[in-house]
């Protein structure tokens, strides 16, 4: 049948499946606080260069390619519970001690949502946004929400504004610092200190740009994504002074701790990959991943800015949201973009840190 389906045809497909909620700390499971409902139900894979991605789930990163959809969602809990998702939540029922809401999602490469009985909300509009964070045992949450709003004011100044109508900050039983989802983000309650909360706050909004208006296949490009939020981290704090974190700093940490993955796996393995352009399931170990996808994404991008300036690197980035927004970007298309803008150096450049 689908082989028959002609350009602006439609066709209804029904997907019928249960699922055990594992006790994980993790983008699908629960805590003792949380139940976090992230990448939990089938999604169509996306169709490129006449095939279609089916790779399968990988420990490494985050396994994920999706194309922008609409969404139409309906959920029961029990009444206990507060509710963050992505979208726009458009009413709320009780009935016999459970919850029904209906929420509304447009433009969005993914669908998330948090229950939690403990959930305690603030939120603050900032532009058309509405910002909210859920919480439970942070102990400075006026800060949390306000590094969330500083944060989405200056990536919208840079970018080009976020064209949501919400965004959710939540505290969660989280194994990792943090999880982007569109409209939505996961923080670790574990981070030991407010400025590493601050900073994954921050790193995770910038992801509201890089993976969620502009997508790339994070299966075999993490660094696009992971990359420019570890540099928009840092950028922002170049821009905030206010936070006492040194751009510079953030920059040299970088170095060092790359320096010291480079020492130490040379001295156990006697040699190292260190290209940036691989599958998840092709990095031997988690820091391989991080170090060549986060920490060498980070030292590439401050390269460029380095060599082109920060102007010329914000106004390619600014072309690509303003040409690929709700769409996904290659590893080519990318390049390109910083070619025609800035020049072919600026592809000599990535080439070389990538391969």
């Amino acid at each position: 049948m689908l082989n028959n389906l002609k350009p602006n045809e439609k066709i209804k497909i029904i997907i019928d499946f249960s699922l055990i909620i594992p006790n994980v700390k993790h983008r699908f499971g629960y805590g003792e606080n949380t139940v976090n409902f992230g990448n939990f139900y089938p999604i169509a894979c996306v169709y490129e260069n006449s095939e279609f991605k089916t790779d399968l789930y990988s420990s490494n990163g985050d396994p994920f390619y999706s194309e922008c959809s609409q969404y139409n969602v309906e959920i029961t809990y029990d009444e206990s519970f507060i509710l963050a998702s992505t979208g726009e939540q458009l009413n709320t029922s009780i009935e016999n001690s459970r919850k029904t809401t209906f929420i509304k999602a447009r433009n969005v490469r993914d669908f998330c949502f948090i229950l939690s009985s403990k959930f305690k909300v603030l939120e603050q509009k900032t532009g058309n946004t509405v910002v909210k964070y859920y919480y439970y045992k942070d102990q400075n949450p006026e800060d949390s929400l306000n590094i969330a709003i500083k944060s989405i004011e200056t990536f919208n100044s840079t970018f080009g504004t976020y064209p949501y109508s919400q965004y959710s900050v939540v505290e969660s039983d989280f194994v990792y610092g943090g999880m982007e989802y569109p409209n939505l983000v996961l923080i670790s309650d574990d981070l030991q200190t407010q400025s590493d909360y601050e900073y994954v706050i921050i790193h995770e909004t910038a992801h509201q740009w890089w993976y969620g208006l502009v997508g790339n296949n994070e299966y075999e490009n993490a660094w696009i994504d992971e990359g420019l939020a570890e540099f928009l981290t840092a950028l922002f704090y170049d821009k905030n002074s206010e936070y006492g974190v040194n751009y510079k700093n953030i920059i040299k940490g970088a170095e060092a701790n790359y320096q010291i993955f480079l020492d130490v796996y040379n001295h156990i393995f006697g040699k190292i990959d260190t290209s940036m352009n691989r599958r998840l399931d092709e990095f031997n170990t988690e820091p391989e991943y991080v170090n060549c996808t986060y920490v060498k994404g980070l030292l590439l991008f401050n390269e460029l800015r380095e060599n082109l300036g920060e102007k010329i690197v914000e106004r390619v980035l600014r072309k690509i949201i303003d040409k690929k927004k709700y769409k996904n970007i290659s590893y080519d298309e990318f390049i390109s973009y910083f070619e025609k803008y800035a020049g072919e150096k600026s592809g000599d450049i990535i080439r070389s840190y990538v391969n």
